[in-house]
């Protein structure tokens, strides 16, 4: 086992690249300078709770690294304050619990994979956040997460793009930037109720599967379902759809499927 001290502080350094570790605590710890957890492997649970990753340098890329990590148990990082982050790759074999955890910086969990549940309730992502390619085979849940995006590229303020979510897929009250969920596939129950997209929502080519519900969402931008699938009921009560100033594409449609109840 690898056990930190609660609240230790590292003011240099940090590297468990590669290392194999049967389980790893490391709660309410403060890393000042650059972690490196690329590629470690923890057979059972990992808990960073509390946990502060501020970075030690100006490069970015290697605040904080969990790349191609492997969690065999449950990863919790409940309330953890994070800057940039990778976790491009990584593999989770049980719950993996960020809620109420900040990110400031970049964050990429593009083409990871969680077995278990995840839950990112009421995250704040400053930056932009990159869940592309990801998959979620159990409940994946990001009620009240708040998604603000970081520069003048809207188009990757936050991408949910080729996603496969083949539990639940939870937005409830979520509020984004411009949101990337192009060909995102969502197995069972889809919920964006009462969810706010502040720039443009793009749901091209998504496939519905499942009971999707957009009821009371407000789409402030454009909102693009075109070549959209929904396979199972599909909700849009009380949507508002403000749209730009191009009143041709506020809501877009065109090429969208429906096979089971619409309203």
């Amino acid at each position: 086992d690898a056990r930190v001290r609660d609240e230790a502080r590292f003011t240099e350094e940090v590297d468990f690249a590669d290392a194999t570790l049967a389980s790893l605590s490391c709660d309410e710890a403060r890393f000042r300078s650059d972690a490196g957890f690329e590629a470690v492997a923890v057979e059972g649970d990992a808990t960073f709770r509390g946990a502060e990753f501020e970075g030690g340098d100006n490069v970015d890329d290697d605040d904080l690294s969990f790349a191609d990590a492997v969690f065999g148990g449950d990863a919790d990082f409940l309330g953890a304050q994070f800057g940039y982050s990778d976790f491009s790759g990584a593999a989770f074999g049980g719950e993996a619990v960020f809620d109420e955890s900040g990110f400031d910086d970049d964050l990429s969990f593009f083409g990871a994979a969680f077995d278990g549940a995840a839950s990112f309730d009421e995250c704040r992502f400053d930056d932009d956040a990159a869940f592309e390619r990801a998959t979620f085979a159990g409940a994946a849940s990001f009620r009240g997460a708040e998604f603000d995006g970081g520069d003048n590229v809207r188009d990757d303020d936050v991408t949910f793009a080729d996603t496969a979510f083949a539990g639940e897929a939870d937005f409830y009250r979520a509020e984004f930037e411009y949101a990337n969920f192009e060909a995102a596939a969502f197995e069972r129950r889809a919920n964006f109720e009462a969810t706010r997209f502040a720039g443009e929502g793009d749901f091209r080519g998504a496939a519905f599967r499942g009971e999707a519900t957009f009821a009371e969402a407000r789409f402030d931008d454009d909102a693009t379902f075109e070549d959209a699938a929904f396979r199972g009921a599909a909700s849009f009560l009380g949507v508002e759809f403000v749209g730009d100033y191009h009143e041709d594409d506020d809501a877009a449609f065109s090429g969208a499927a429906f096979d089971d109840e619409a309203d």
